[in-house]
């Protein structure tokens, strides 16, 4: 996974800028909370090596406390897809 990373923001994330807000914090104990995080990145390349269109997504990380502090034990990250959203009926 290291090695991966390490390939992707050399190459076409090298200068992309990704901006995140936490949407919500909810412990679920003293030592374990999911955090919601929504995230922008703009400036990174398409496959074709031009920059690519700005995308945004929302991650979920489930964390837990340590001696060493907060760490993440497990995430899961979704891009969001403009009109893809599920959508309630009308009643």
């Amino acid at each position: 996974m290291q090695a991966a990373h390490a390939h992707t923001h050399a190459t076409f994330l090298k200068n992309s800028v990704l901006v995140w807000d936490i949407a919500s914090l909810r412990f679920l104990g003293a030592e374990v909370a999911l955090v919601h995080v929504r995230w922008r990145m703009t400036g990174h390349l398409d496959p074709f090596e031009a920059i690519g269109a700005p995308r945004q997504g929302i991650l979920l990380l489930v964390t837990v406390k340590s001696p060493a502090g907060w760490r993440i034990a497990a995430g899961q990250n979704t891009n969001e897809v403009s009109g893809a959203e599920a959508r309630m009926p009308r009643a």
